[in-house]
């Protein structure tokens, strides 16, 4: 599995910082630059193959030169994922908290997890 993460994410965690989400923000921006500070280019393994599962590996996705971003940052998440689909061989799932997100991403046909939180668990409900 592949995790790529857009780098308006990390802007918006960048924002974040600044509410009351900050603490969580700055943990995993903190996460972010201990895998990439050194460098972005490549991806970073999170997970080795092992007899029970695959390898587990990070990217940060950066905008191409000359790209503007669309006014809301949840239809410019979903058109990179498009875009993504576009020219990988593989199936790209859109993963997110937000449920704008998640219709958006929906409606253009991706394959979308909603993440919901309850008492600090993290759990995931596929949709699509």
């Amino acid at each position: 599995m592949r995790v790529i993460v857009p780098i308006l994410v990390i802007d918006e965690l960048d924002n974040l910082k600044r509410t009351n989400g900050r603490s969580r923000a700055r943990q995993t921006l903190k996460a972010l630059y201990n895998d990439f500070g050194a460098g972005i280019d490549g991806r970073r393994v999170l997970h080795l193959k092992d007899a029970t599962s695959g390898e587990v590996t990070i990217q940060l996705l950066l905008d191409p030169p000359g790209h503007v971003r669309l006014h809301r940052a949840d239809d410019d998440l979903v058109d990179r994922a498009a875009t993504l689909r576009s020219f990988l061989s593989h199936p790209v799932h859109f993963v997110t908290y937000d449920t704008g997100a998640a219709f958006r991403a929906s409606a253009a046909d991706l394959q979308q997890h909603r993440l919901e939180e309850a008492n600090g668990a993290v759990g995931s409900r596929p949709q699509g």
